[in-house]
């Protein structure tokens, strides 16, 4: 589960409302099809959108947030039945749009999700509301700049069909040998086109990265999709030690 802690809007062509999404855990690993015939590796998420103070930092706010349910689908989840997905009350989705390039790749090449096509036409045409998402891999400005561009040529045809962020999945193992300051660099470059073009920008990132990899003070106009998950320890109260922070992924249920 996520929990949205800053209020936020896109652009001028959307005006968020609260929701409640699902997030898959790990794009590369499958289950087996659920009710849907999908193959999800789920983690549920929250994000509140107002204007305002930070929210949700209390149970007895908590019990006032109204939910939207959603989804995040890539090419492992293969063929999905969008209209019944929508009718068991799925409100939206992430949809995989791109990835940077192959593990064993020494110049990044960038491609298209398998499955992205299909999945954003089909979730739109069942009436539920699309986000993106690409996963970086180019370890200097030159790929990421590659990998930025080429995700705005692929979102171009769907521009007006994408409602909810553009997010930068950033946790490839590649990052953990630089210094923070270079991988803040290389995010401010990914995301900084993106804004360009017309879309809001987030970063997904876990515990890990944020703290030893990600200078977050660089980051300020940012949102961030913030991983680290529930216990009955932290109970539902966000982390204290991410203030700015957008979105809390705080499960790797779907539940």
């Amino acid at each position: 589960m996520l929990r949205c802690l800053r209020a936020y809007r896109r652009c001028s062509r959307t005006c968020y409302n609260e929701e409640h999404i699902n997030k898959p855990f790990c794009d590369n690993r499958q289950k087996k099809p659920d009710k849907f015939g999908m193959k999800l590796n789920t983690a549920s998420f929250i994000i509140k959108i107002r204007t305002g103070m930070p929210i949700c930092r209390r149970e007895s706010e908590l019990q006032e947030v109204f939910y939207l349910k959603g989804i995040d689908v890539s090419r492992w989840q293969e063929k999905i039945d969008w209209e019944k997905v929508k009718a068991d009350g799925i409100e939206f989705a992430f949809i995989k749009a791109s990835q940077g390039g192959s593990i064993s790749s020494l110049k990044i090449k960038p491609f298209t999700d398998s499955y992205f096509k299909r999945n954003i036409t089909n979730a739109d045409a069942a009436g539920v509301f699309c986000g993106v998402y690409h996963y970086l891999t180019g370890v200097n400005q030159e790929d990421v700049i590659a990998e930025a561009e080429y995700l705005v040529r692929v979102l171009a045809p769907y521009i007006n069909i994408i409602k909810y962020p553009v997010a930068l999945d950033f946790e490839d193992f590649r990052y953990t040998a630089h210094h923070k300051s270079l991988n803040s660099v290389l995010i401010r470059l990914f995301t900084g086109i993106i804004r360009e073009a017309g879309y809001t920008p987030i970063l997904y990132a876990n515990r890990s990265f944020l703290r030893k990899h990600i200078d977050l003070s660089s980051l300020s106009n940012l949102d961030i999709w913030y991983a680290l998950y529930y216990t009955p320890r932290r109970r539902i109260n966000p982390p204290s030690d991410f203030s700015k922070m957008t979105v809390w992924q705080w499960s790797n249920s779907g539940s």
